[in-house]
């Protein structure tokens, strides 16, 4: 027991001296002051935002929308050209006013973003594929806005847009309950998906995009709850006639959707009416009083057959039959049959040739007349006067060239796809 209580003894002693020899180390000990700052978040004279249902208008007479936070907003904020330190900063009421700490060195200006969640990235915000509108303003998640180099001891931040906004009205058959929209530009991938979960059963979707001063092709696609779908393509807008500009909102409607069929089920059906087709429709060609259409079989001077079912006024797709995408042609009121690999067109003038090109020219142009019985004429409008797409039954093995006379007639039979029709623009900003 004696020994215990001497070896105790000394190990206290051992670090009361320890303690004696060792400096107060004020690095460590120091409390790290913080500064408390308020500020509050106001919006740009010409910044739409919030799109709380509140509009008015400007100085030439355009509707804006009223700005407005909903409070439950949460922000980044970063010392100038500091974002990777950035901290989230929640709002405190619906009239934009926050607080933040900062350690350390005041800075004399700040960053502000919101919403936090997109802004993983200063220059590249993530804007979401998928949004759910509210009734009266895009998703929240995607309404992208920053303030940049504001003064601190002004105590307000001015948010700007990074983004371009759309409120598109979409018309569907009024038995056709939307579930969501798929929309794409100038014939590219679905660039947005927008939900209807909160439009209280409306058909008006704002959306937020990357700005884009000229779109040539729009295409919006409805989904109801089933999965079925209506469509629209709207192709050869002129420059200015629809346009996403950042800060802006552009207000249109779509109108005209007709139900899509997809291609691995599709029929394809008569065309009766040259009005019926634009460009963009999926397309075959067949012999008019013969069960053949057109194959991909691409010989040297003309196109080989392939044997299809006619049912009424339907052909269903079957293997190597040759769908056909219509585009302009190089001459005003033709069409161009774009193959996948190049396009028709009539090649000679002492020859019937019917082969394909990979640049469009006058020769793979072509005007386009239909009887209501569904006979089609089709003539290239080049230099090359053998021009006249027909049926030869009579050659071995059967074909599709182009003559200056003679031959059986064809027929254009249409995707059950949807494509063309009226954008109605209201006030596009």
């Amino acid at each position: 027991m004696k020994n215990l209580f001497k070896n105790l003894m000394l190990v206290a002693v051992a670090a009361m001296g320890f303690t004696a020899c060792t400096e107060t180390n004020d690095e460590v000990n120091a409390v790290v002051e913080k500064t408390v700052l308020k500020f509050v978040a106001g919006f740009d004279e010409d910044t739409r935002s919030g799109f709380n249902g509140e509009t008015g208008e400007n100085e030439d007479g355009k509707t804006t929308y009223k700005s407005a936070w909903d409070g439950n907003e949460t922000l980044k904020v970063s010392a100038t050209g500091e974002f990777a330190s950035a901290q989230a900063v929640e709002l405190e009421d619906a009239e934009g006013h926050f607080t933040v700490e900062f350690e350390g060195t005041v800075p004399t200006h700040i960053d502000v973003y919101s919403p936090a969640s997109a802004w993983i990235s200063e220059g590249y915000p993530t804007v979401p594929a998928v949004q759910t509108p509210r009734a009266n303003s895009v998703d929240p998640a995607a309404h992208l806005l920053y303030a940049k180099n504001q003064p601190v001891e002004s105590g307000v931040v001015t948010m700007s847009h990074k983004l371009a906004y759309g409120k598109m009205t979409v018309n569907a058959p009024s038995t056709f309950a939307i579930s969501y929209v798929e929309v794409s530009f100038n014939g590219g991938d679905v660039v947005y998906t927008l939900k209807a979960d909160n439009l209280d059963g409306g058909n008006t979707f704002w959306f937020a995009t990357e700005a884009l001063n000229y779109v040539e092709e729009f295409t919006v696609k409805a989904y109801n709850a089933e999965g079925k779908a209506v469509a629209k393509v709207v192709s050869g807008l002129t420059e200015g006639q629809l346009a996403f500009n950042v800060g802006k909102v552009s207000t249109f409607s779509v109108s005209g959707l007709k139900a899509v069929v997809e291609q691995s089920s599709s029929d394809y059906t008569l065309v009766t009416d040259v009005a019926n087709l634009a460009v963009g429709d999926k397309v075959i060609i067949a012999a008019k009083d013969y069960t053949v259409a057109m194959s991909t079989a691409q010989n040297d001077n003309n196109r080989g057959v392939v044997t299809v079912d006619k049912s009424g006024n339907n052909i269903a797709y079957v293997d190597g039959l040759q769908i056909l995408t219509l585009e302009a042609g190089k001459t005003s009121g033709t069409f161009a049959f774009n193959t996948g690999s190049g396009y028709l067109y009539a090649a000679s003038s002492s020859k019937n040739y019917l082969r394909t090109e990979t640049t469009l020219s006058a020769n793979s142009s072509w005007t386009i007349e239909i009887t209501s019985a569904g006979v089609a004429t089709i003539k290239a409008q080049g230099a090359n006067t053998n021009n006249w797409m027909r049926y030869n039954s009579s050659n071995d093995p059967q074909i599709f060239s182009c003559y200056g006379n003679g031959q059986a007639d064809i027929c254009i039979y249409k995707q059950g796809t949807v494509v063309g029709g009226d954008i109605v623009f209201a006030e596009p900003s």
